[in-house]
């Protein structure tokens, strides 16, 4: 059972590696244009709010290196302060999911058994 976990935790450990260096690749590619790499951008800058841990201090390194490279080169397209919209736009897109959650979680308490629909 151990084990099994064990090749669970180091399987996902992977894929969360191998996912942030792909984006880091694509977007250093120059055939990728501004607004992708700017989307990849904020992946990885939630990526580095959740999913990063004491460990990754080299990856964070590399993550934060692609991110303010994006940042640099959307200067150059007019966009100040990139890594500042996108998480404003990160934020404002957590604040709505947990309004809907609660909407869930309201909804799903209701009892509407006894309801006269007549």
């Amino acid at each position: 059972m151990f084990k099994e976990l064990r090749e669970k935790i180091e399987k996902t450990n992977n894929q969360r590696i191998t996912m942030s260096l792909l984006i880091v690749n694509v977007m250093k590619s120059p055939m990728v244009d501004i607004t992708t790499k700017s989307a990849m951008a904020a992946t990885l800058l939630d990526m580095l709010e959740t999913t990063m841990i004491d460990e990754d201090d080299e990856l964070i390194k590399v993550l934060m290196e692609a991110i303010n490279e994006v940042n640099e080169e959307a200067k150059e397209y007019g966009q100040a302060n990139l890594i500042e919209k996108l998480n404003g736009i990160r934020k404002d897109v957590k604040e709505k999911l947990d309004r809907i959650e609660e909407g869930e979680d309201i909804l799903k308490s209701l009892n509407l058994d006894n309801i006269n629909y007549n």
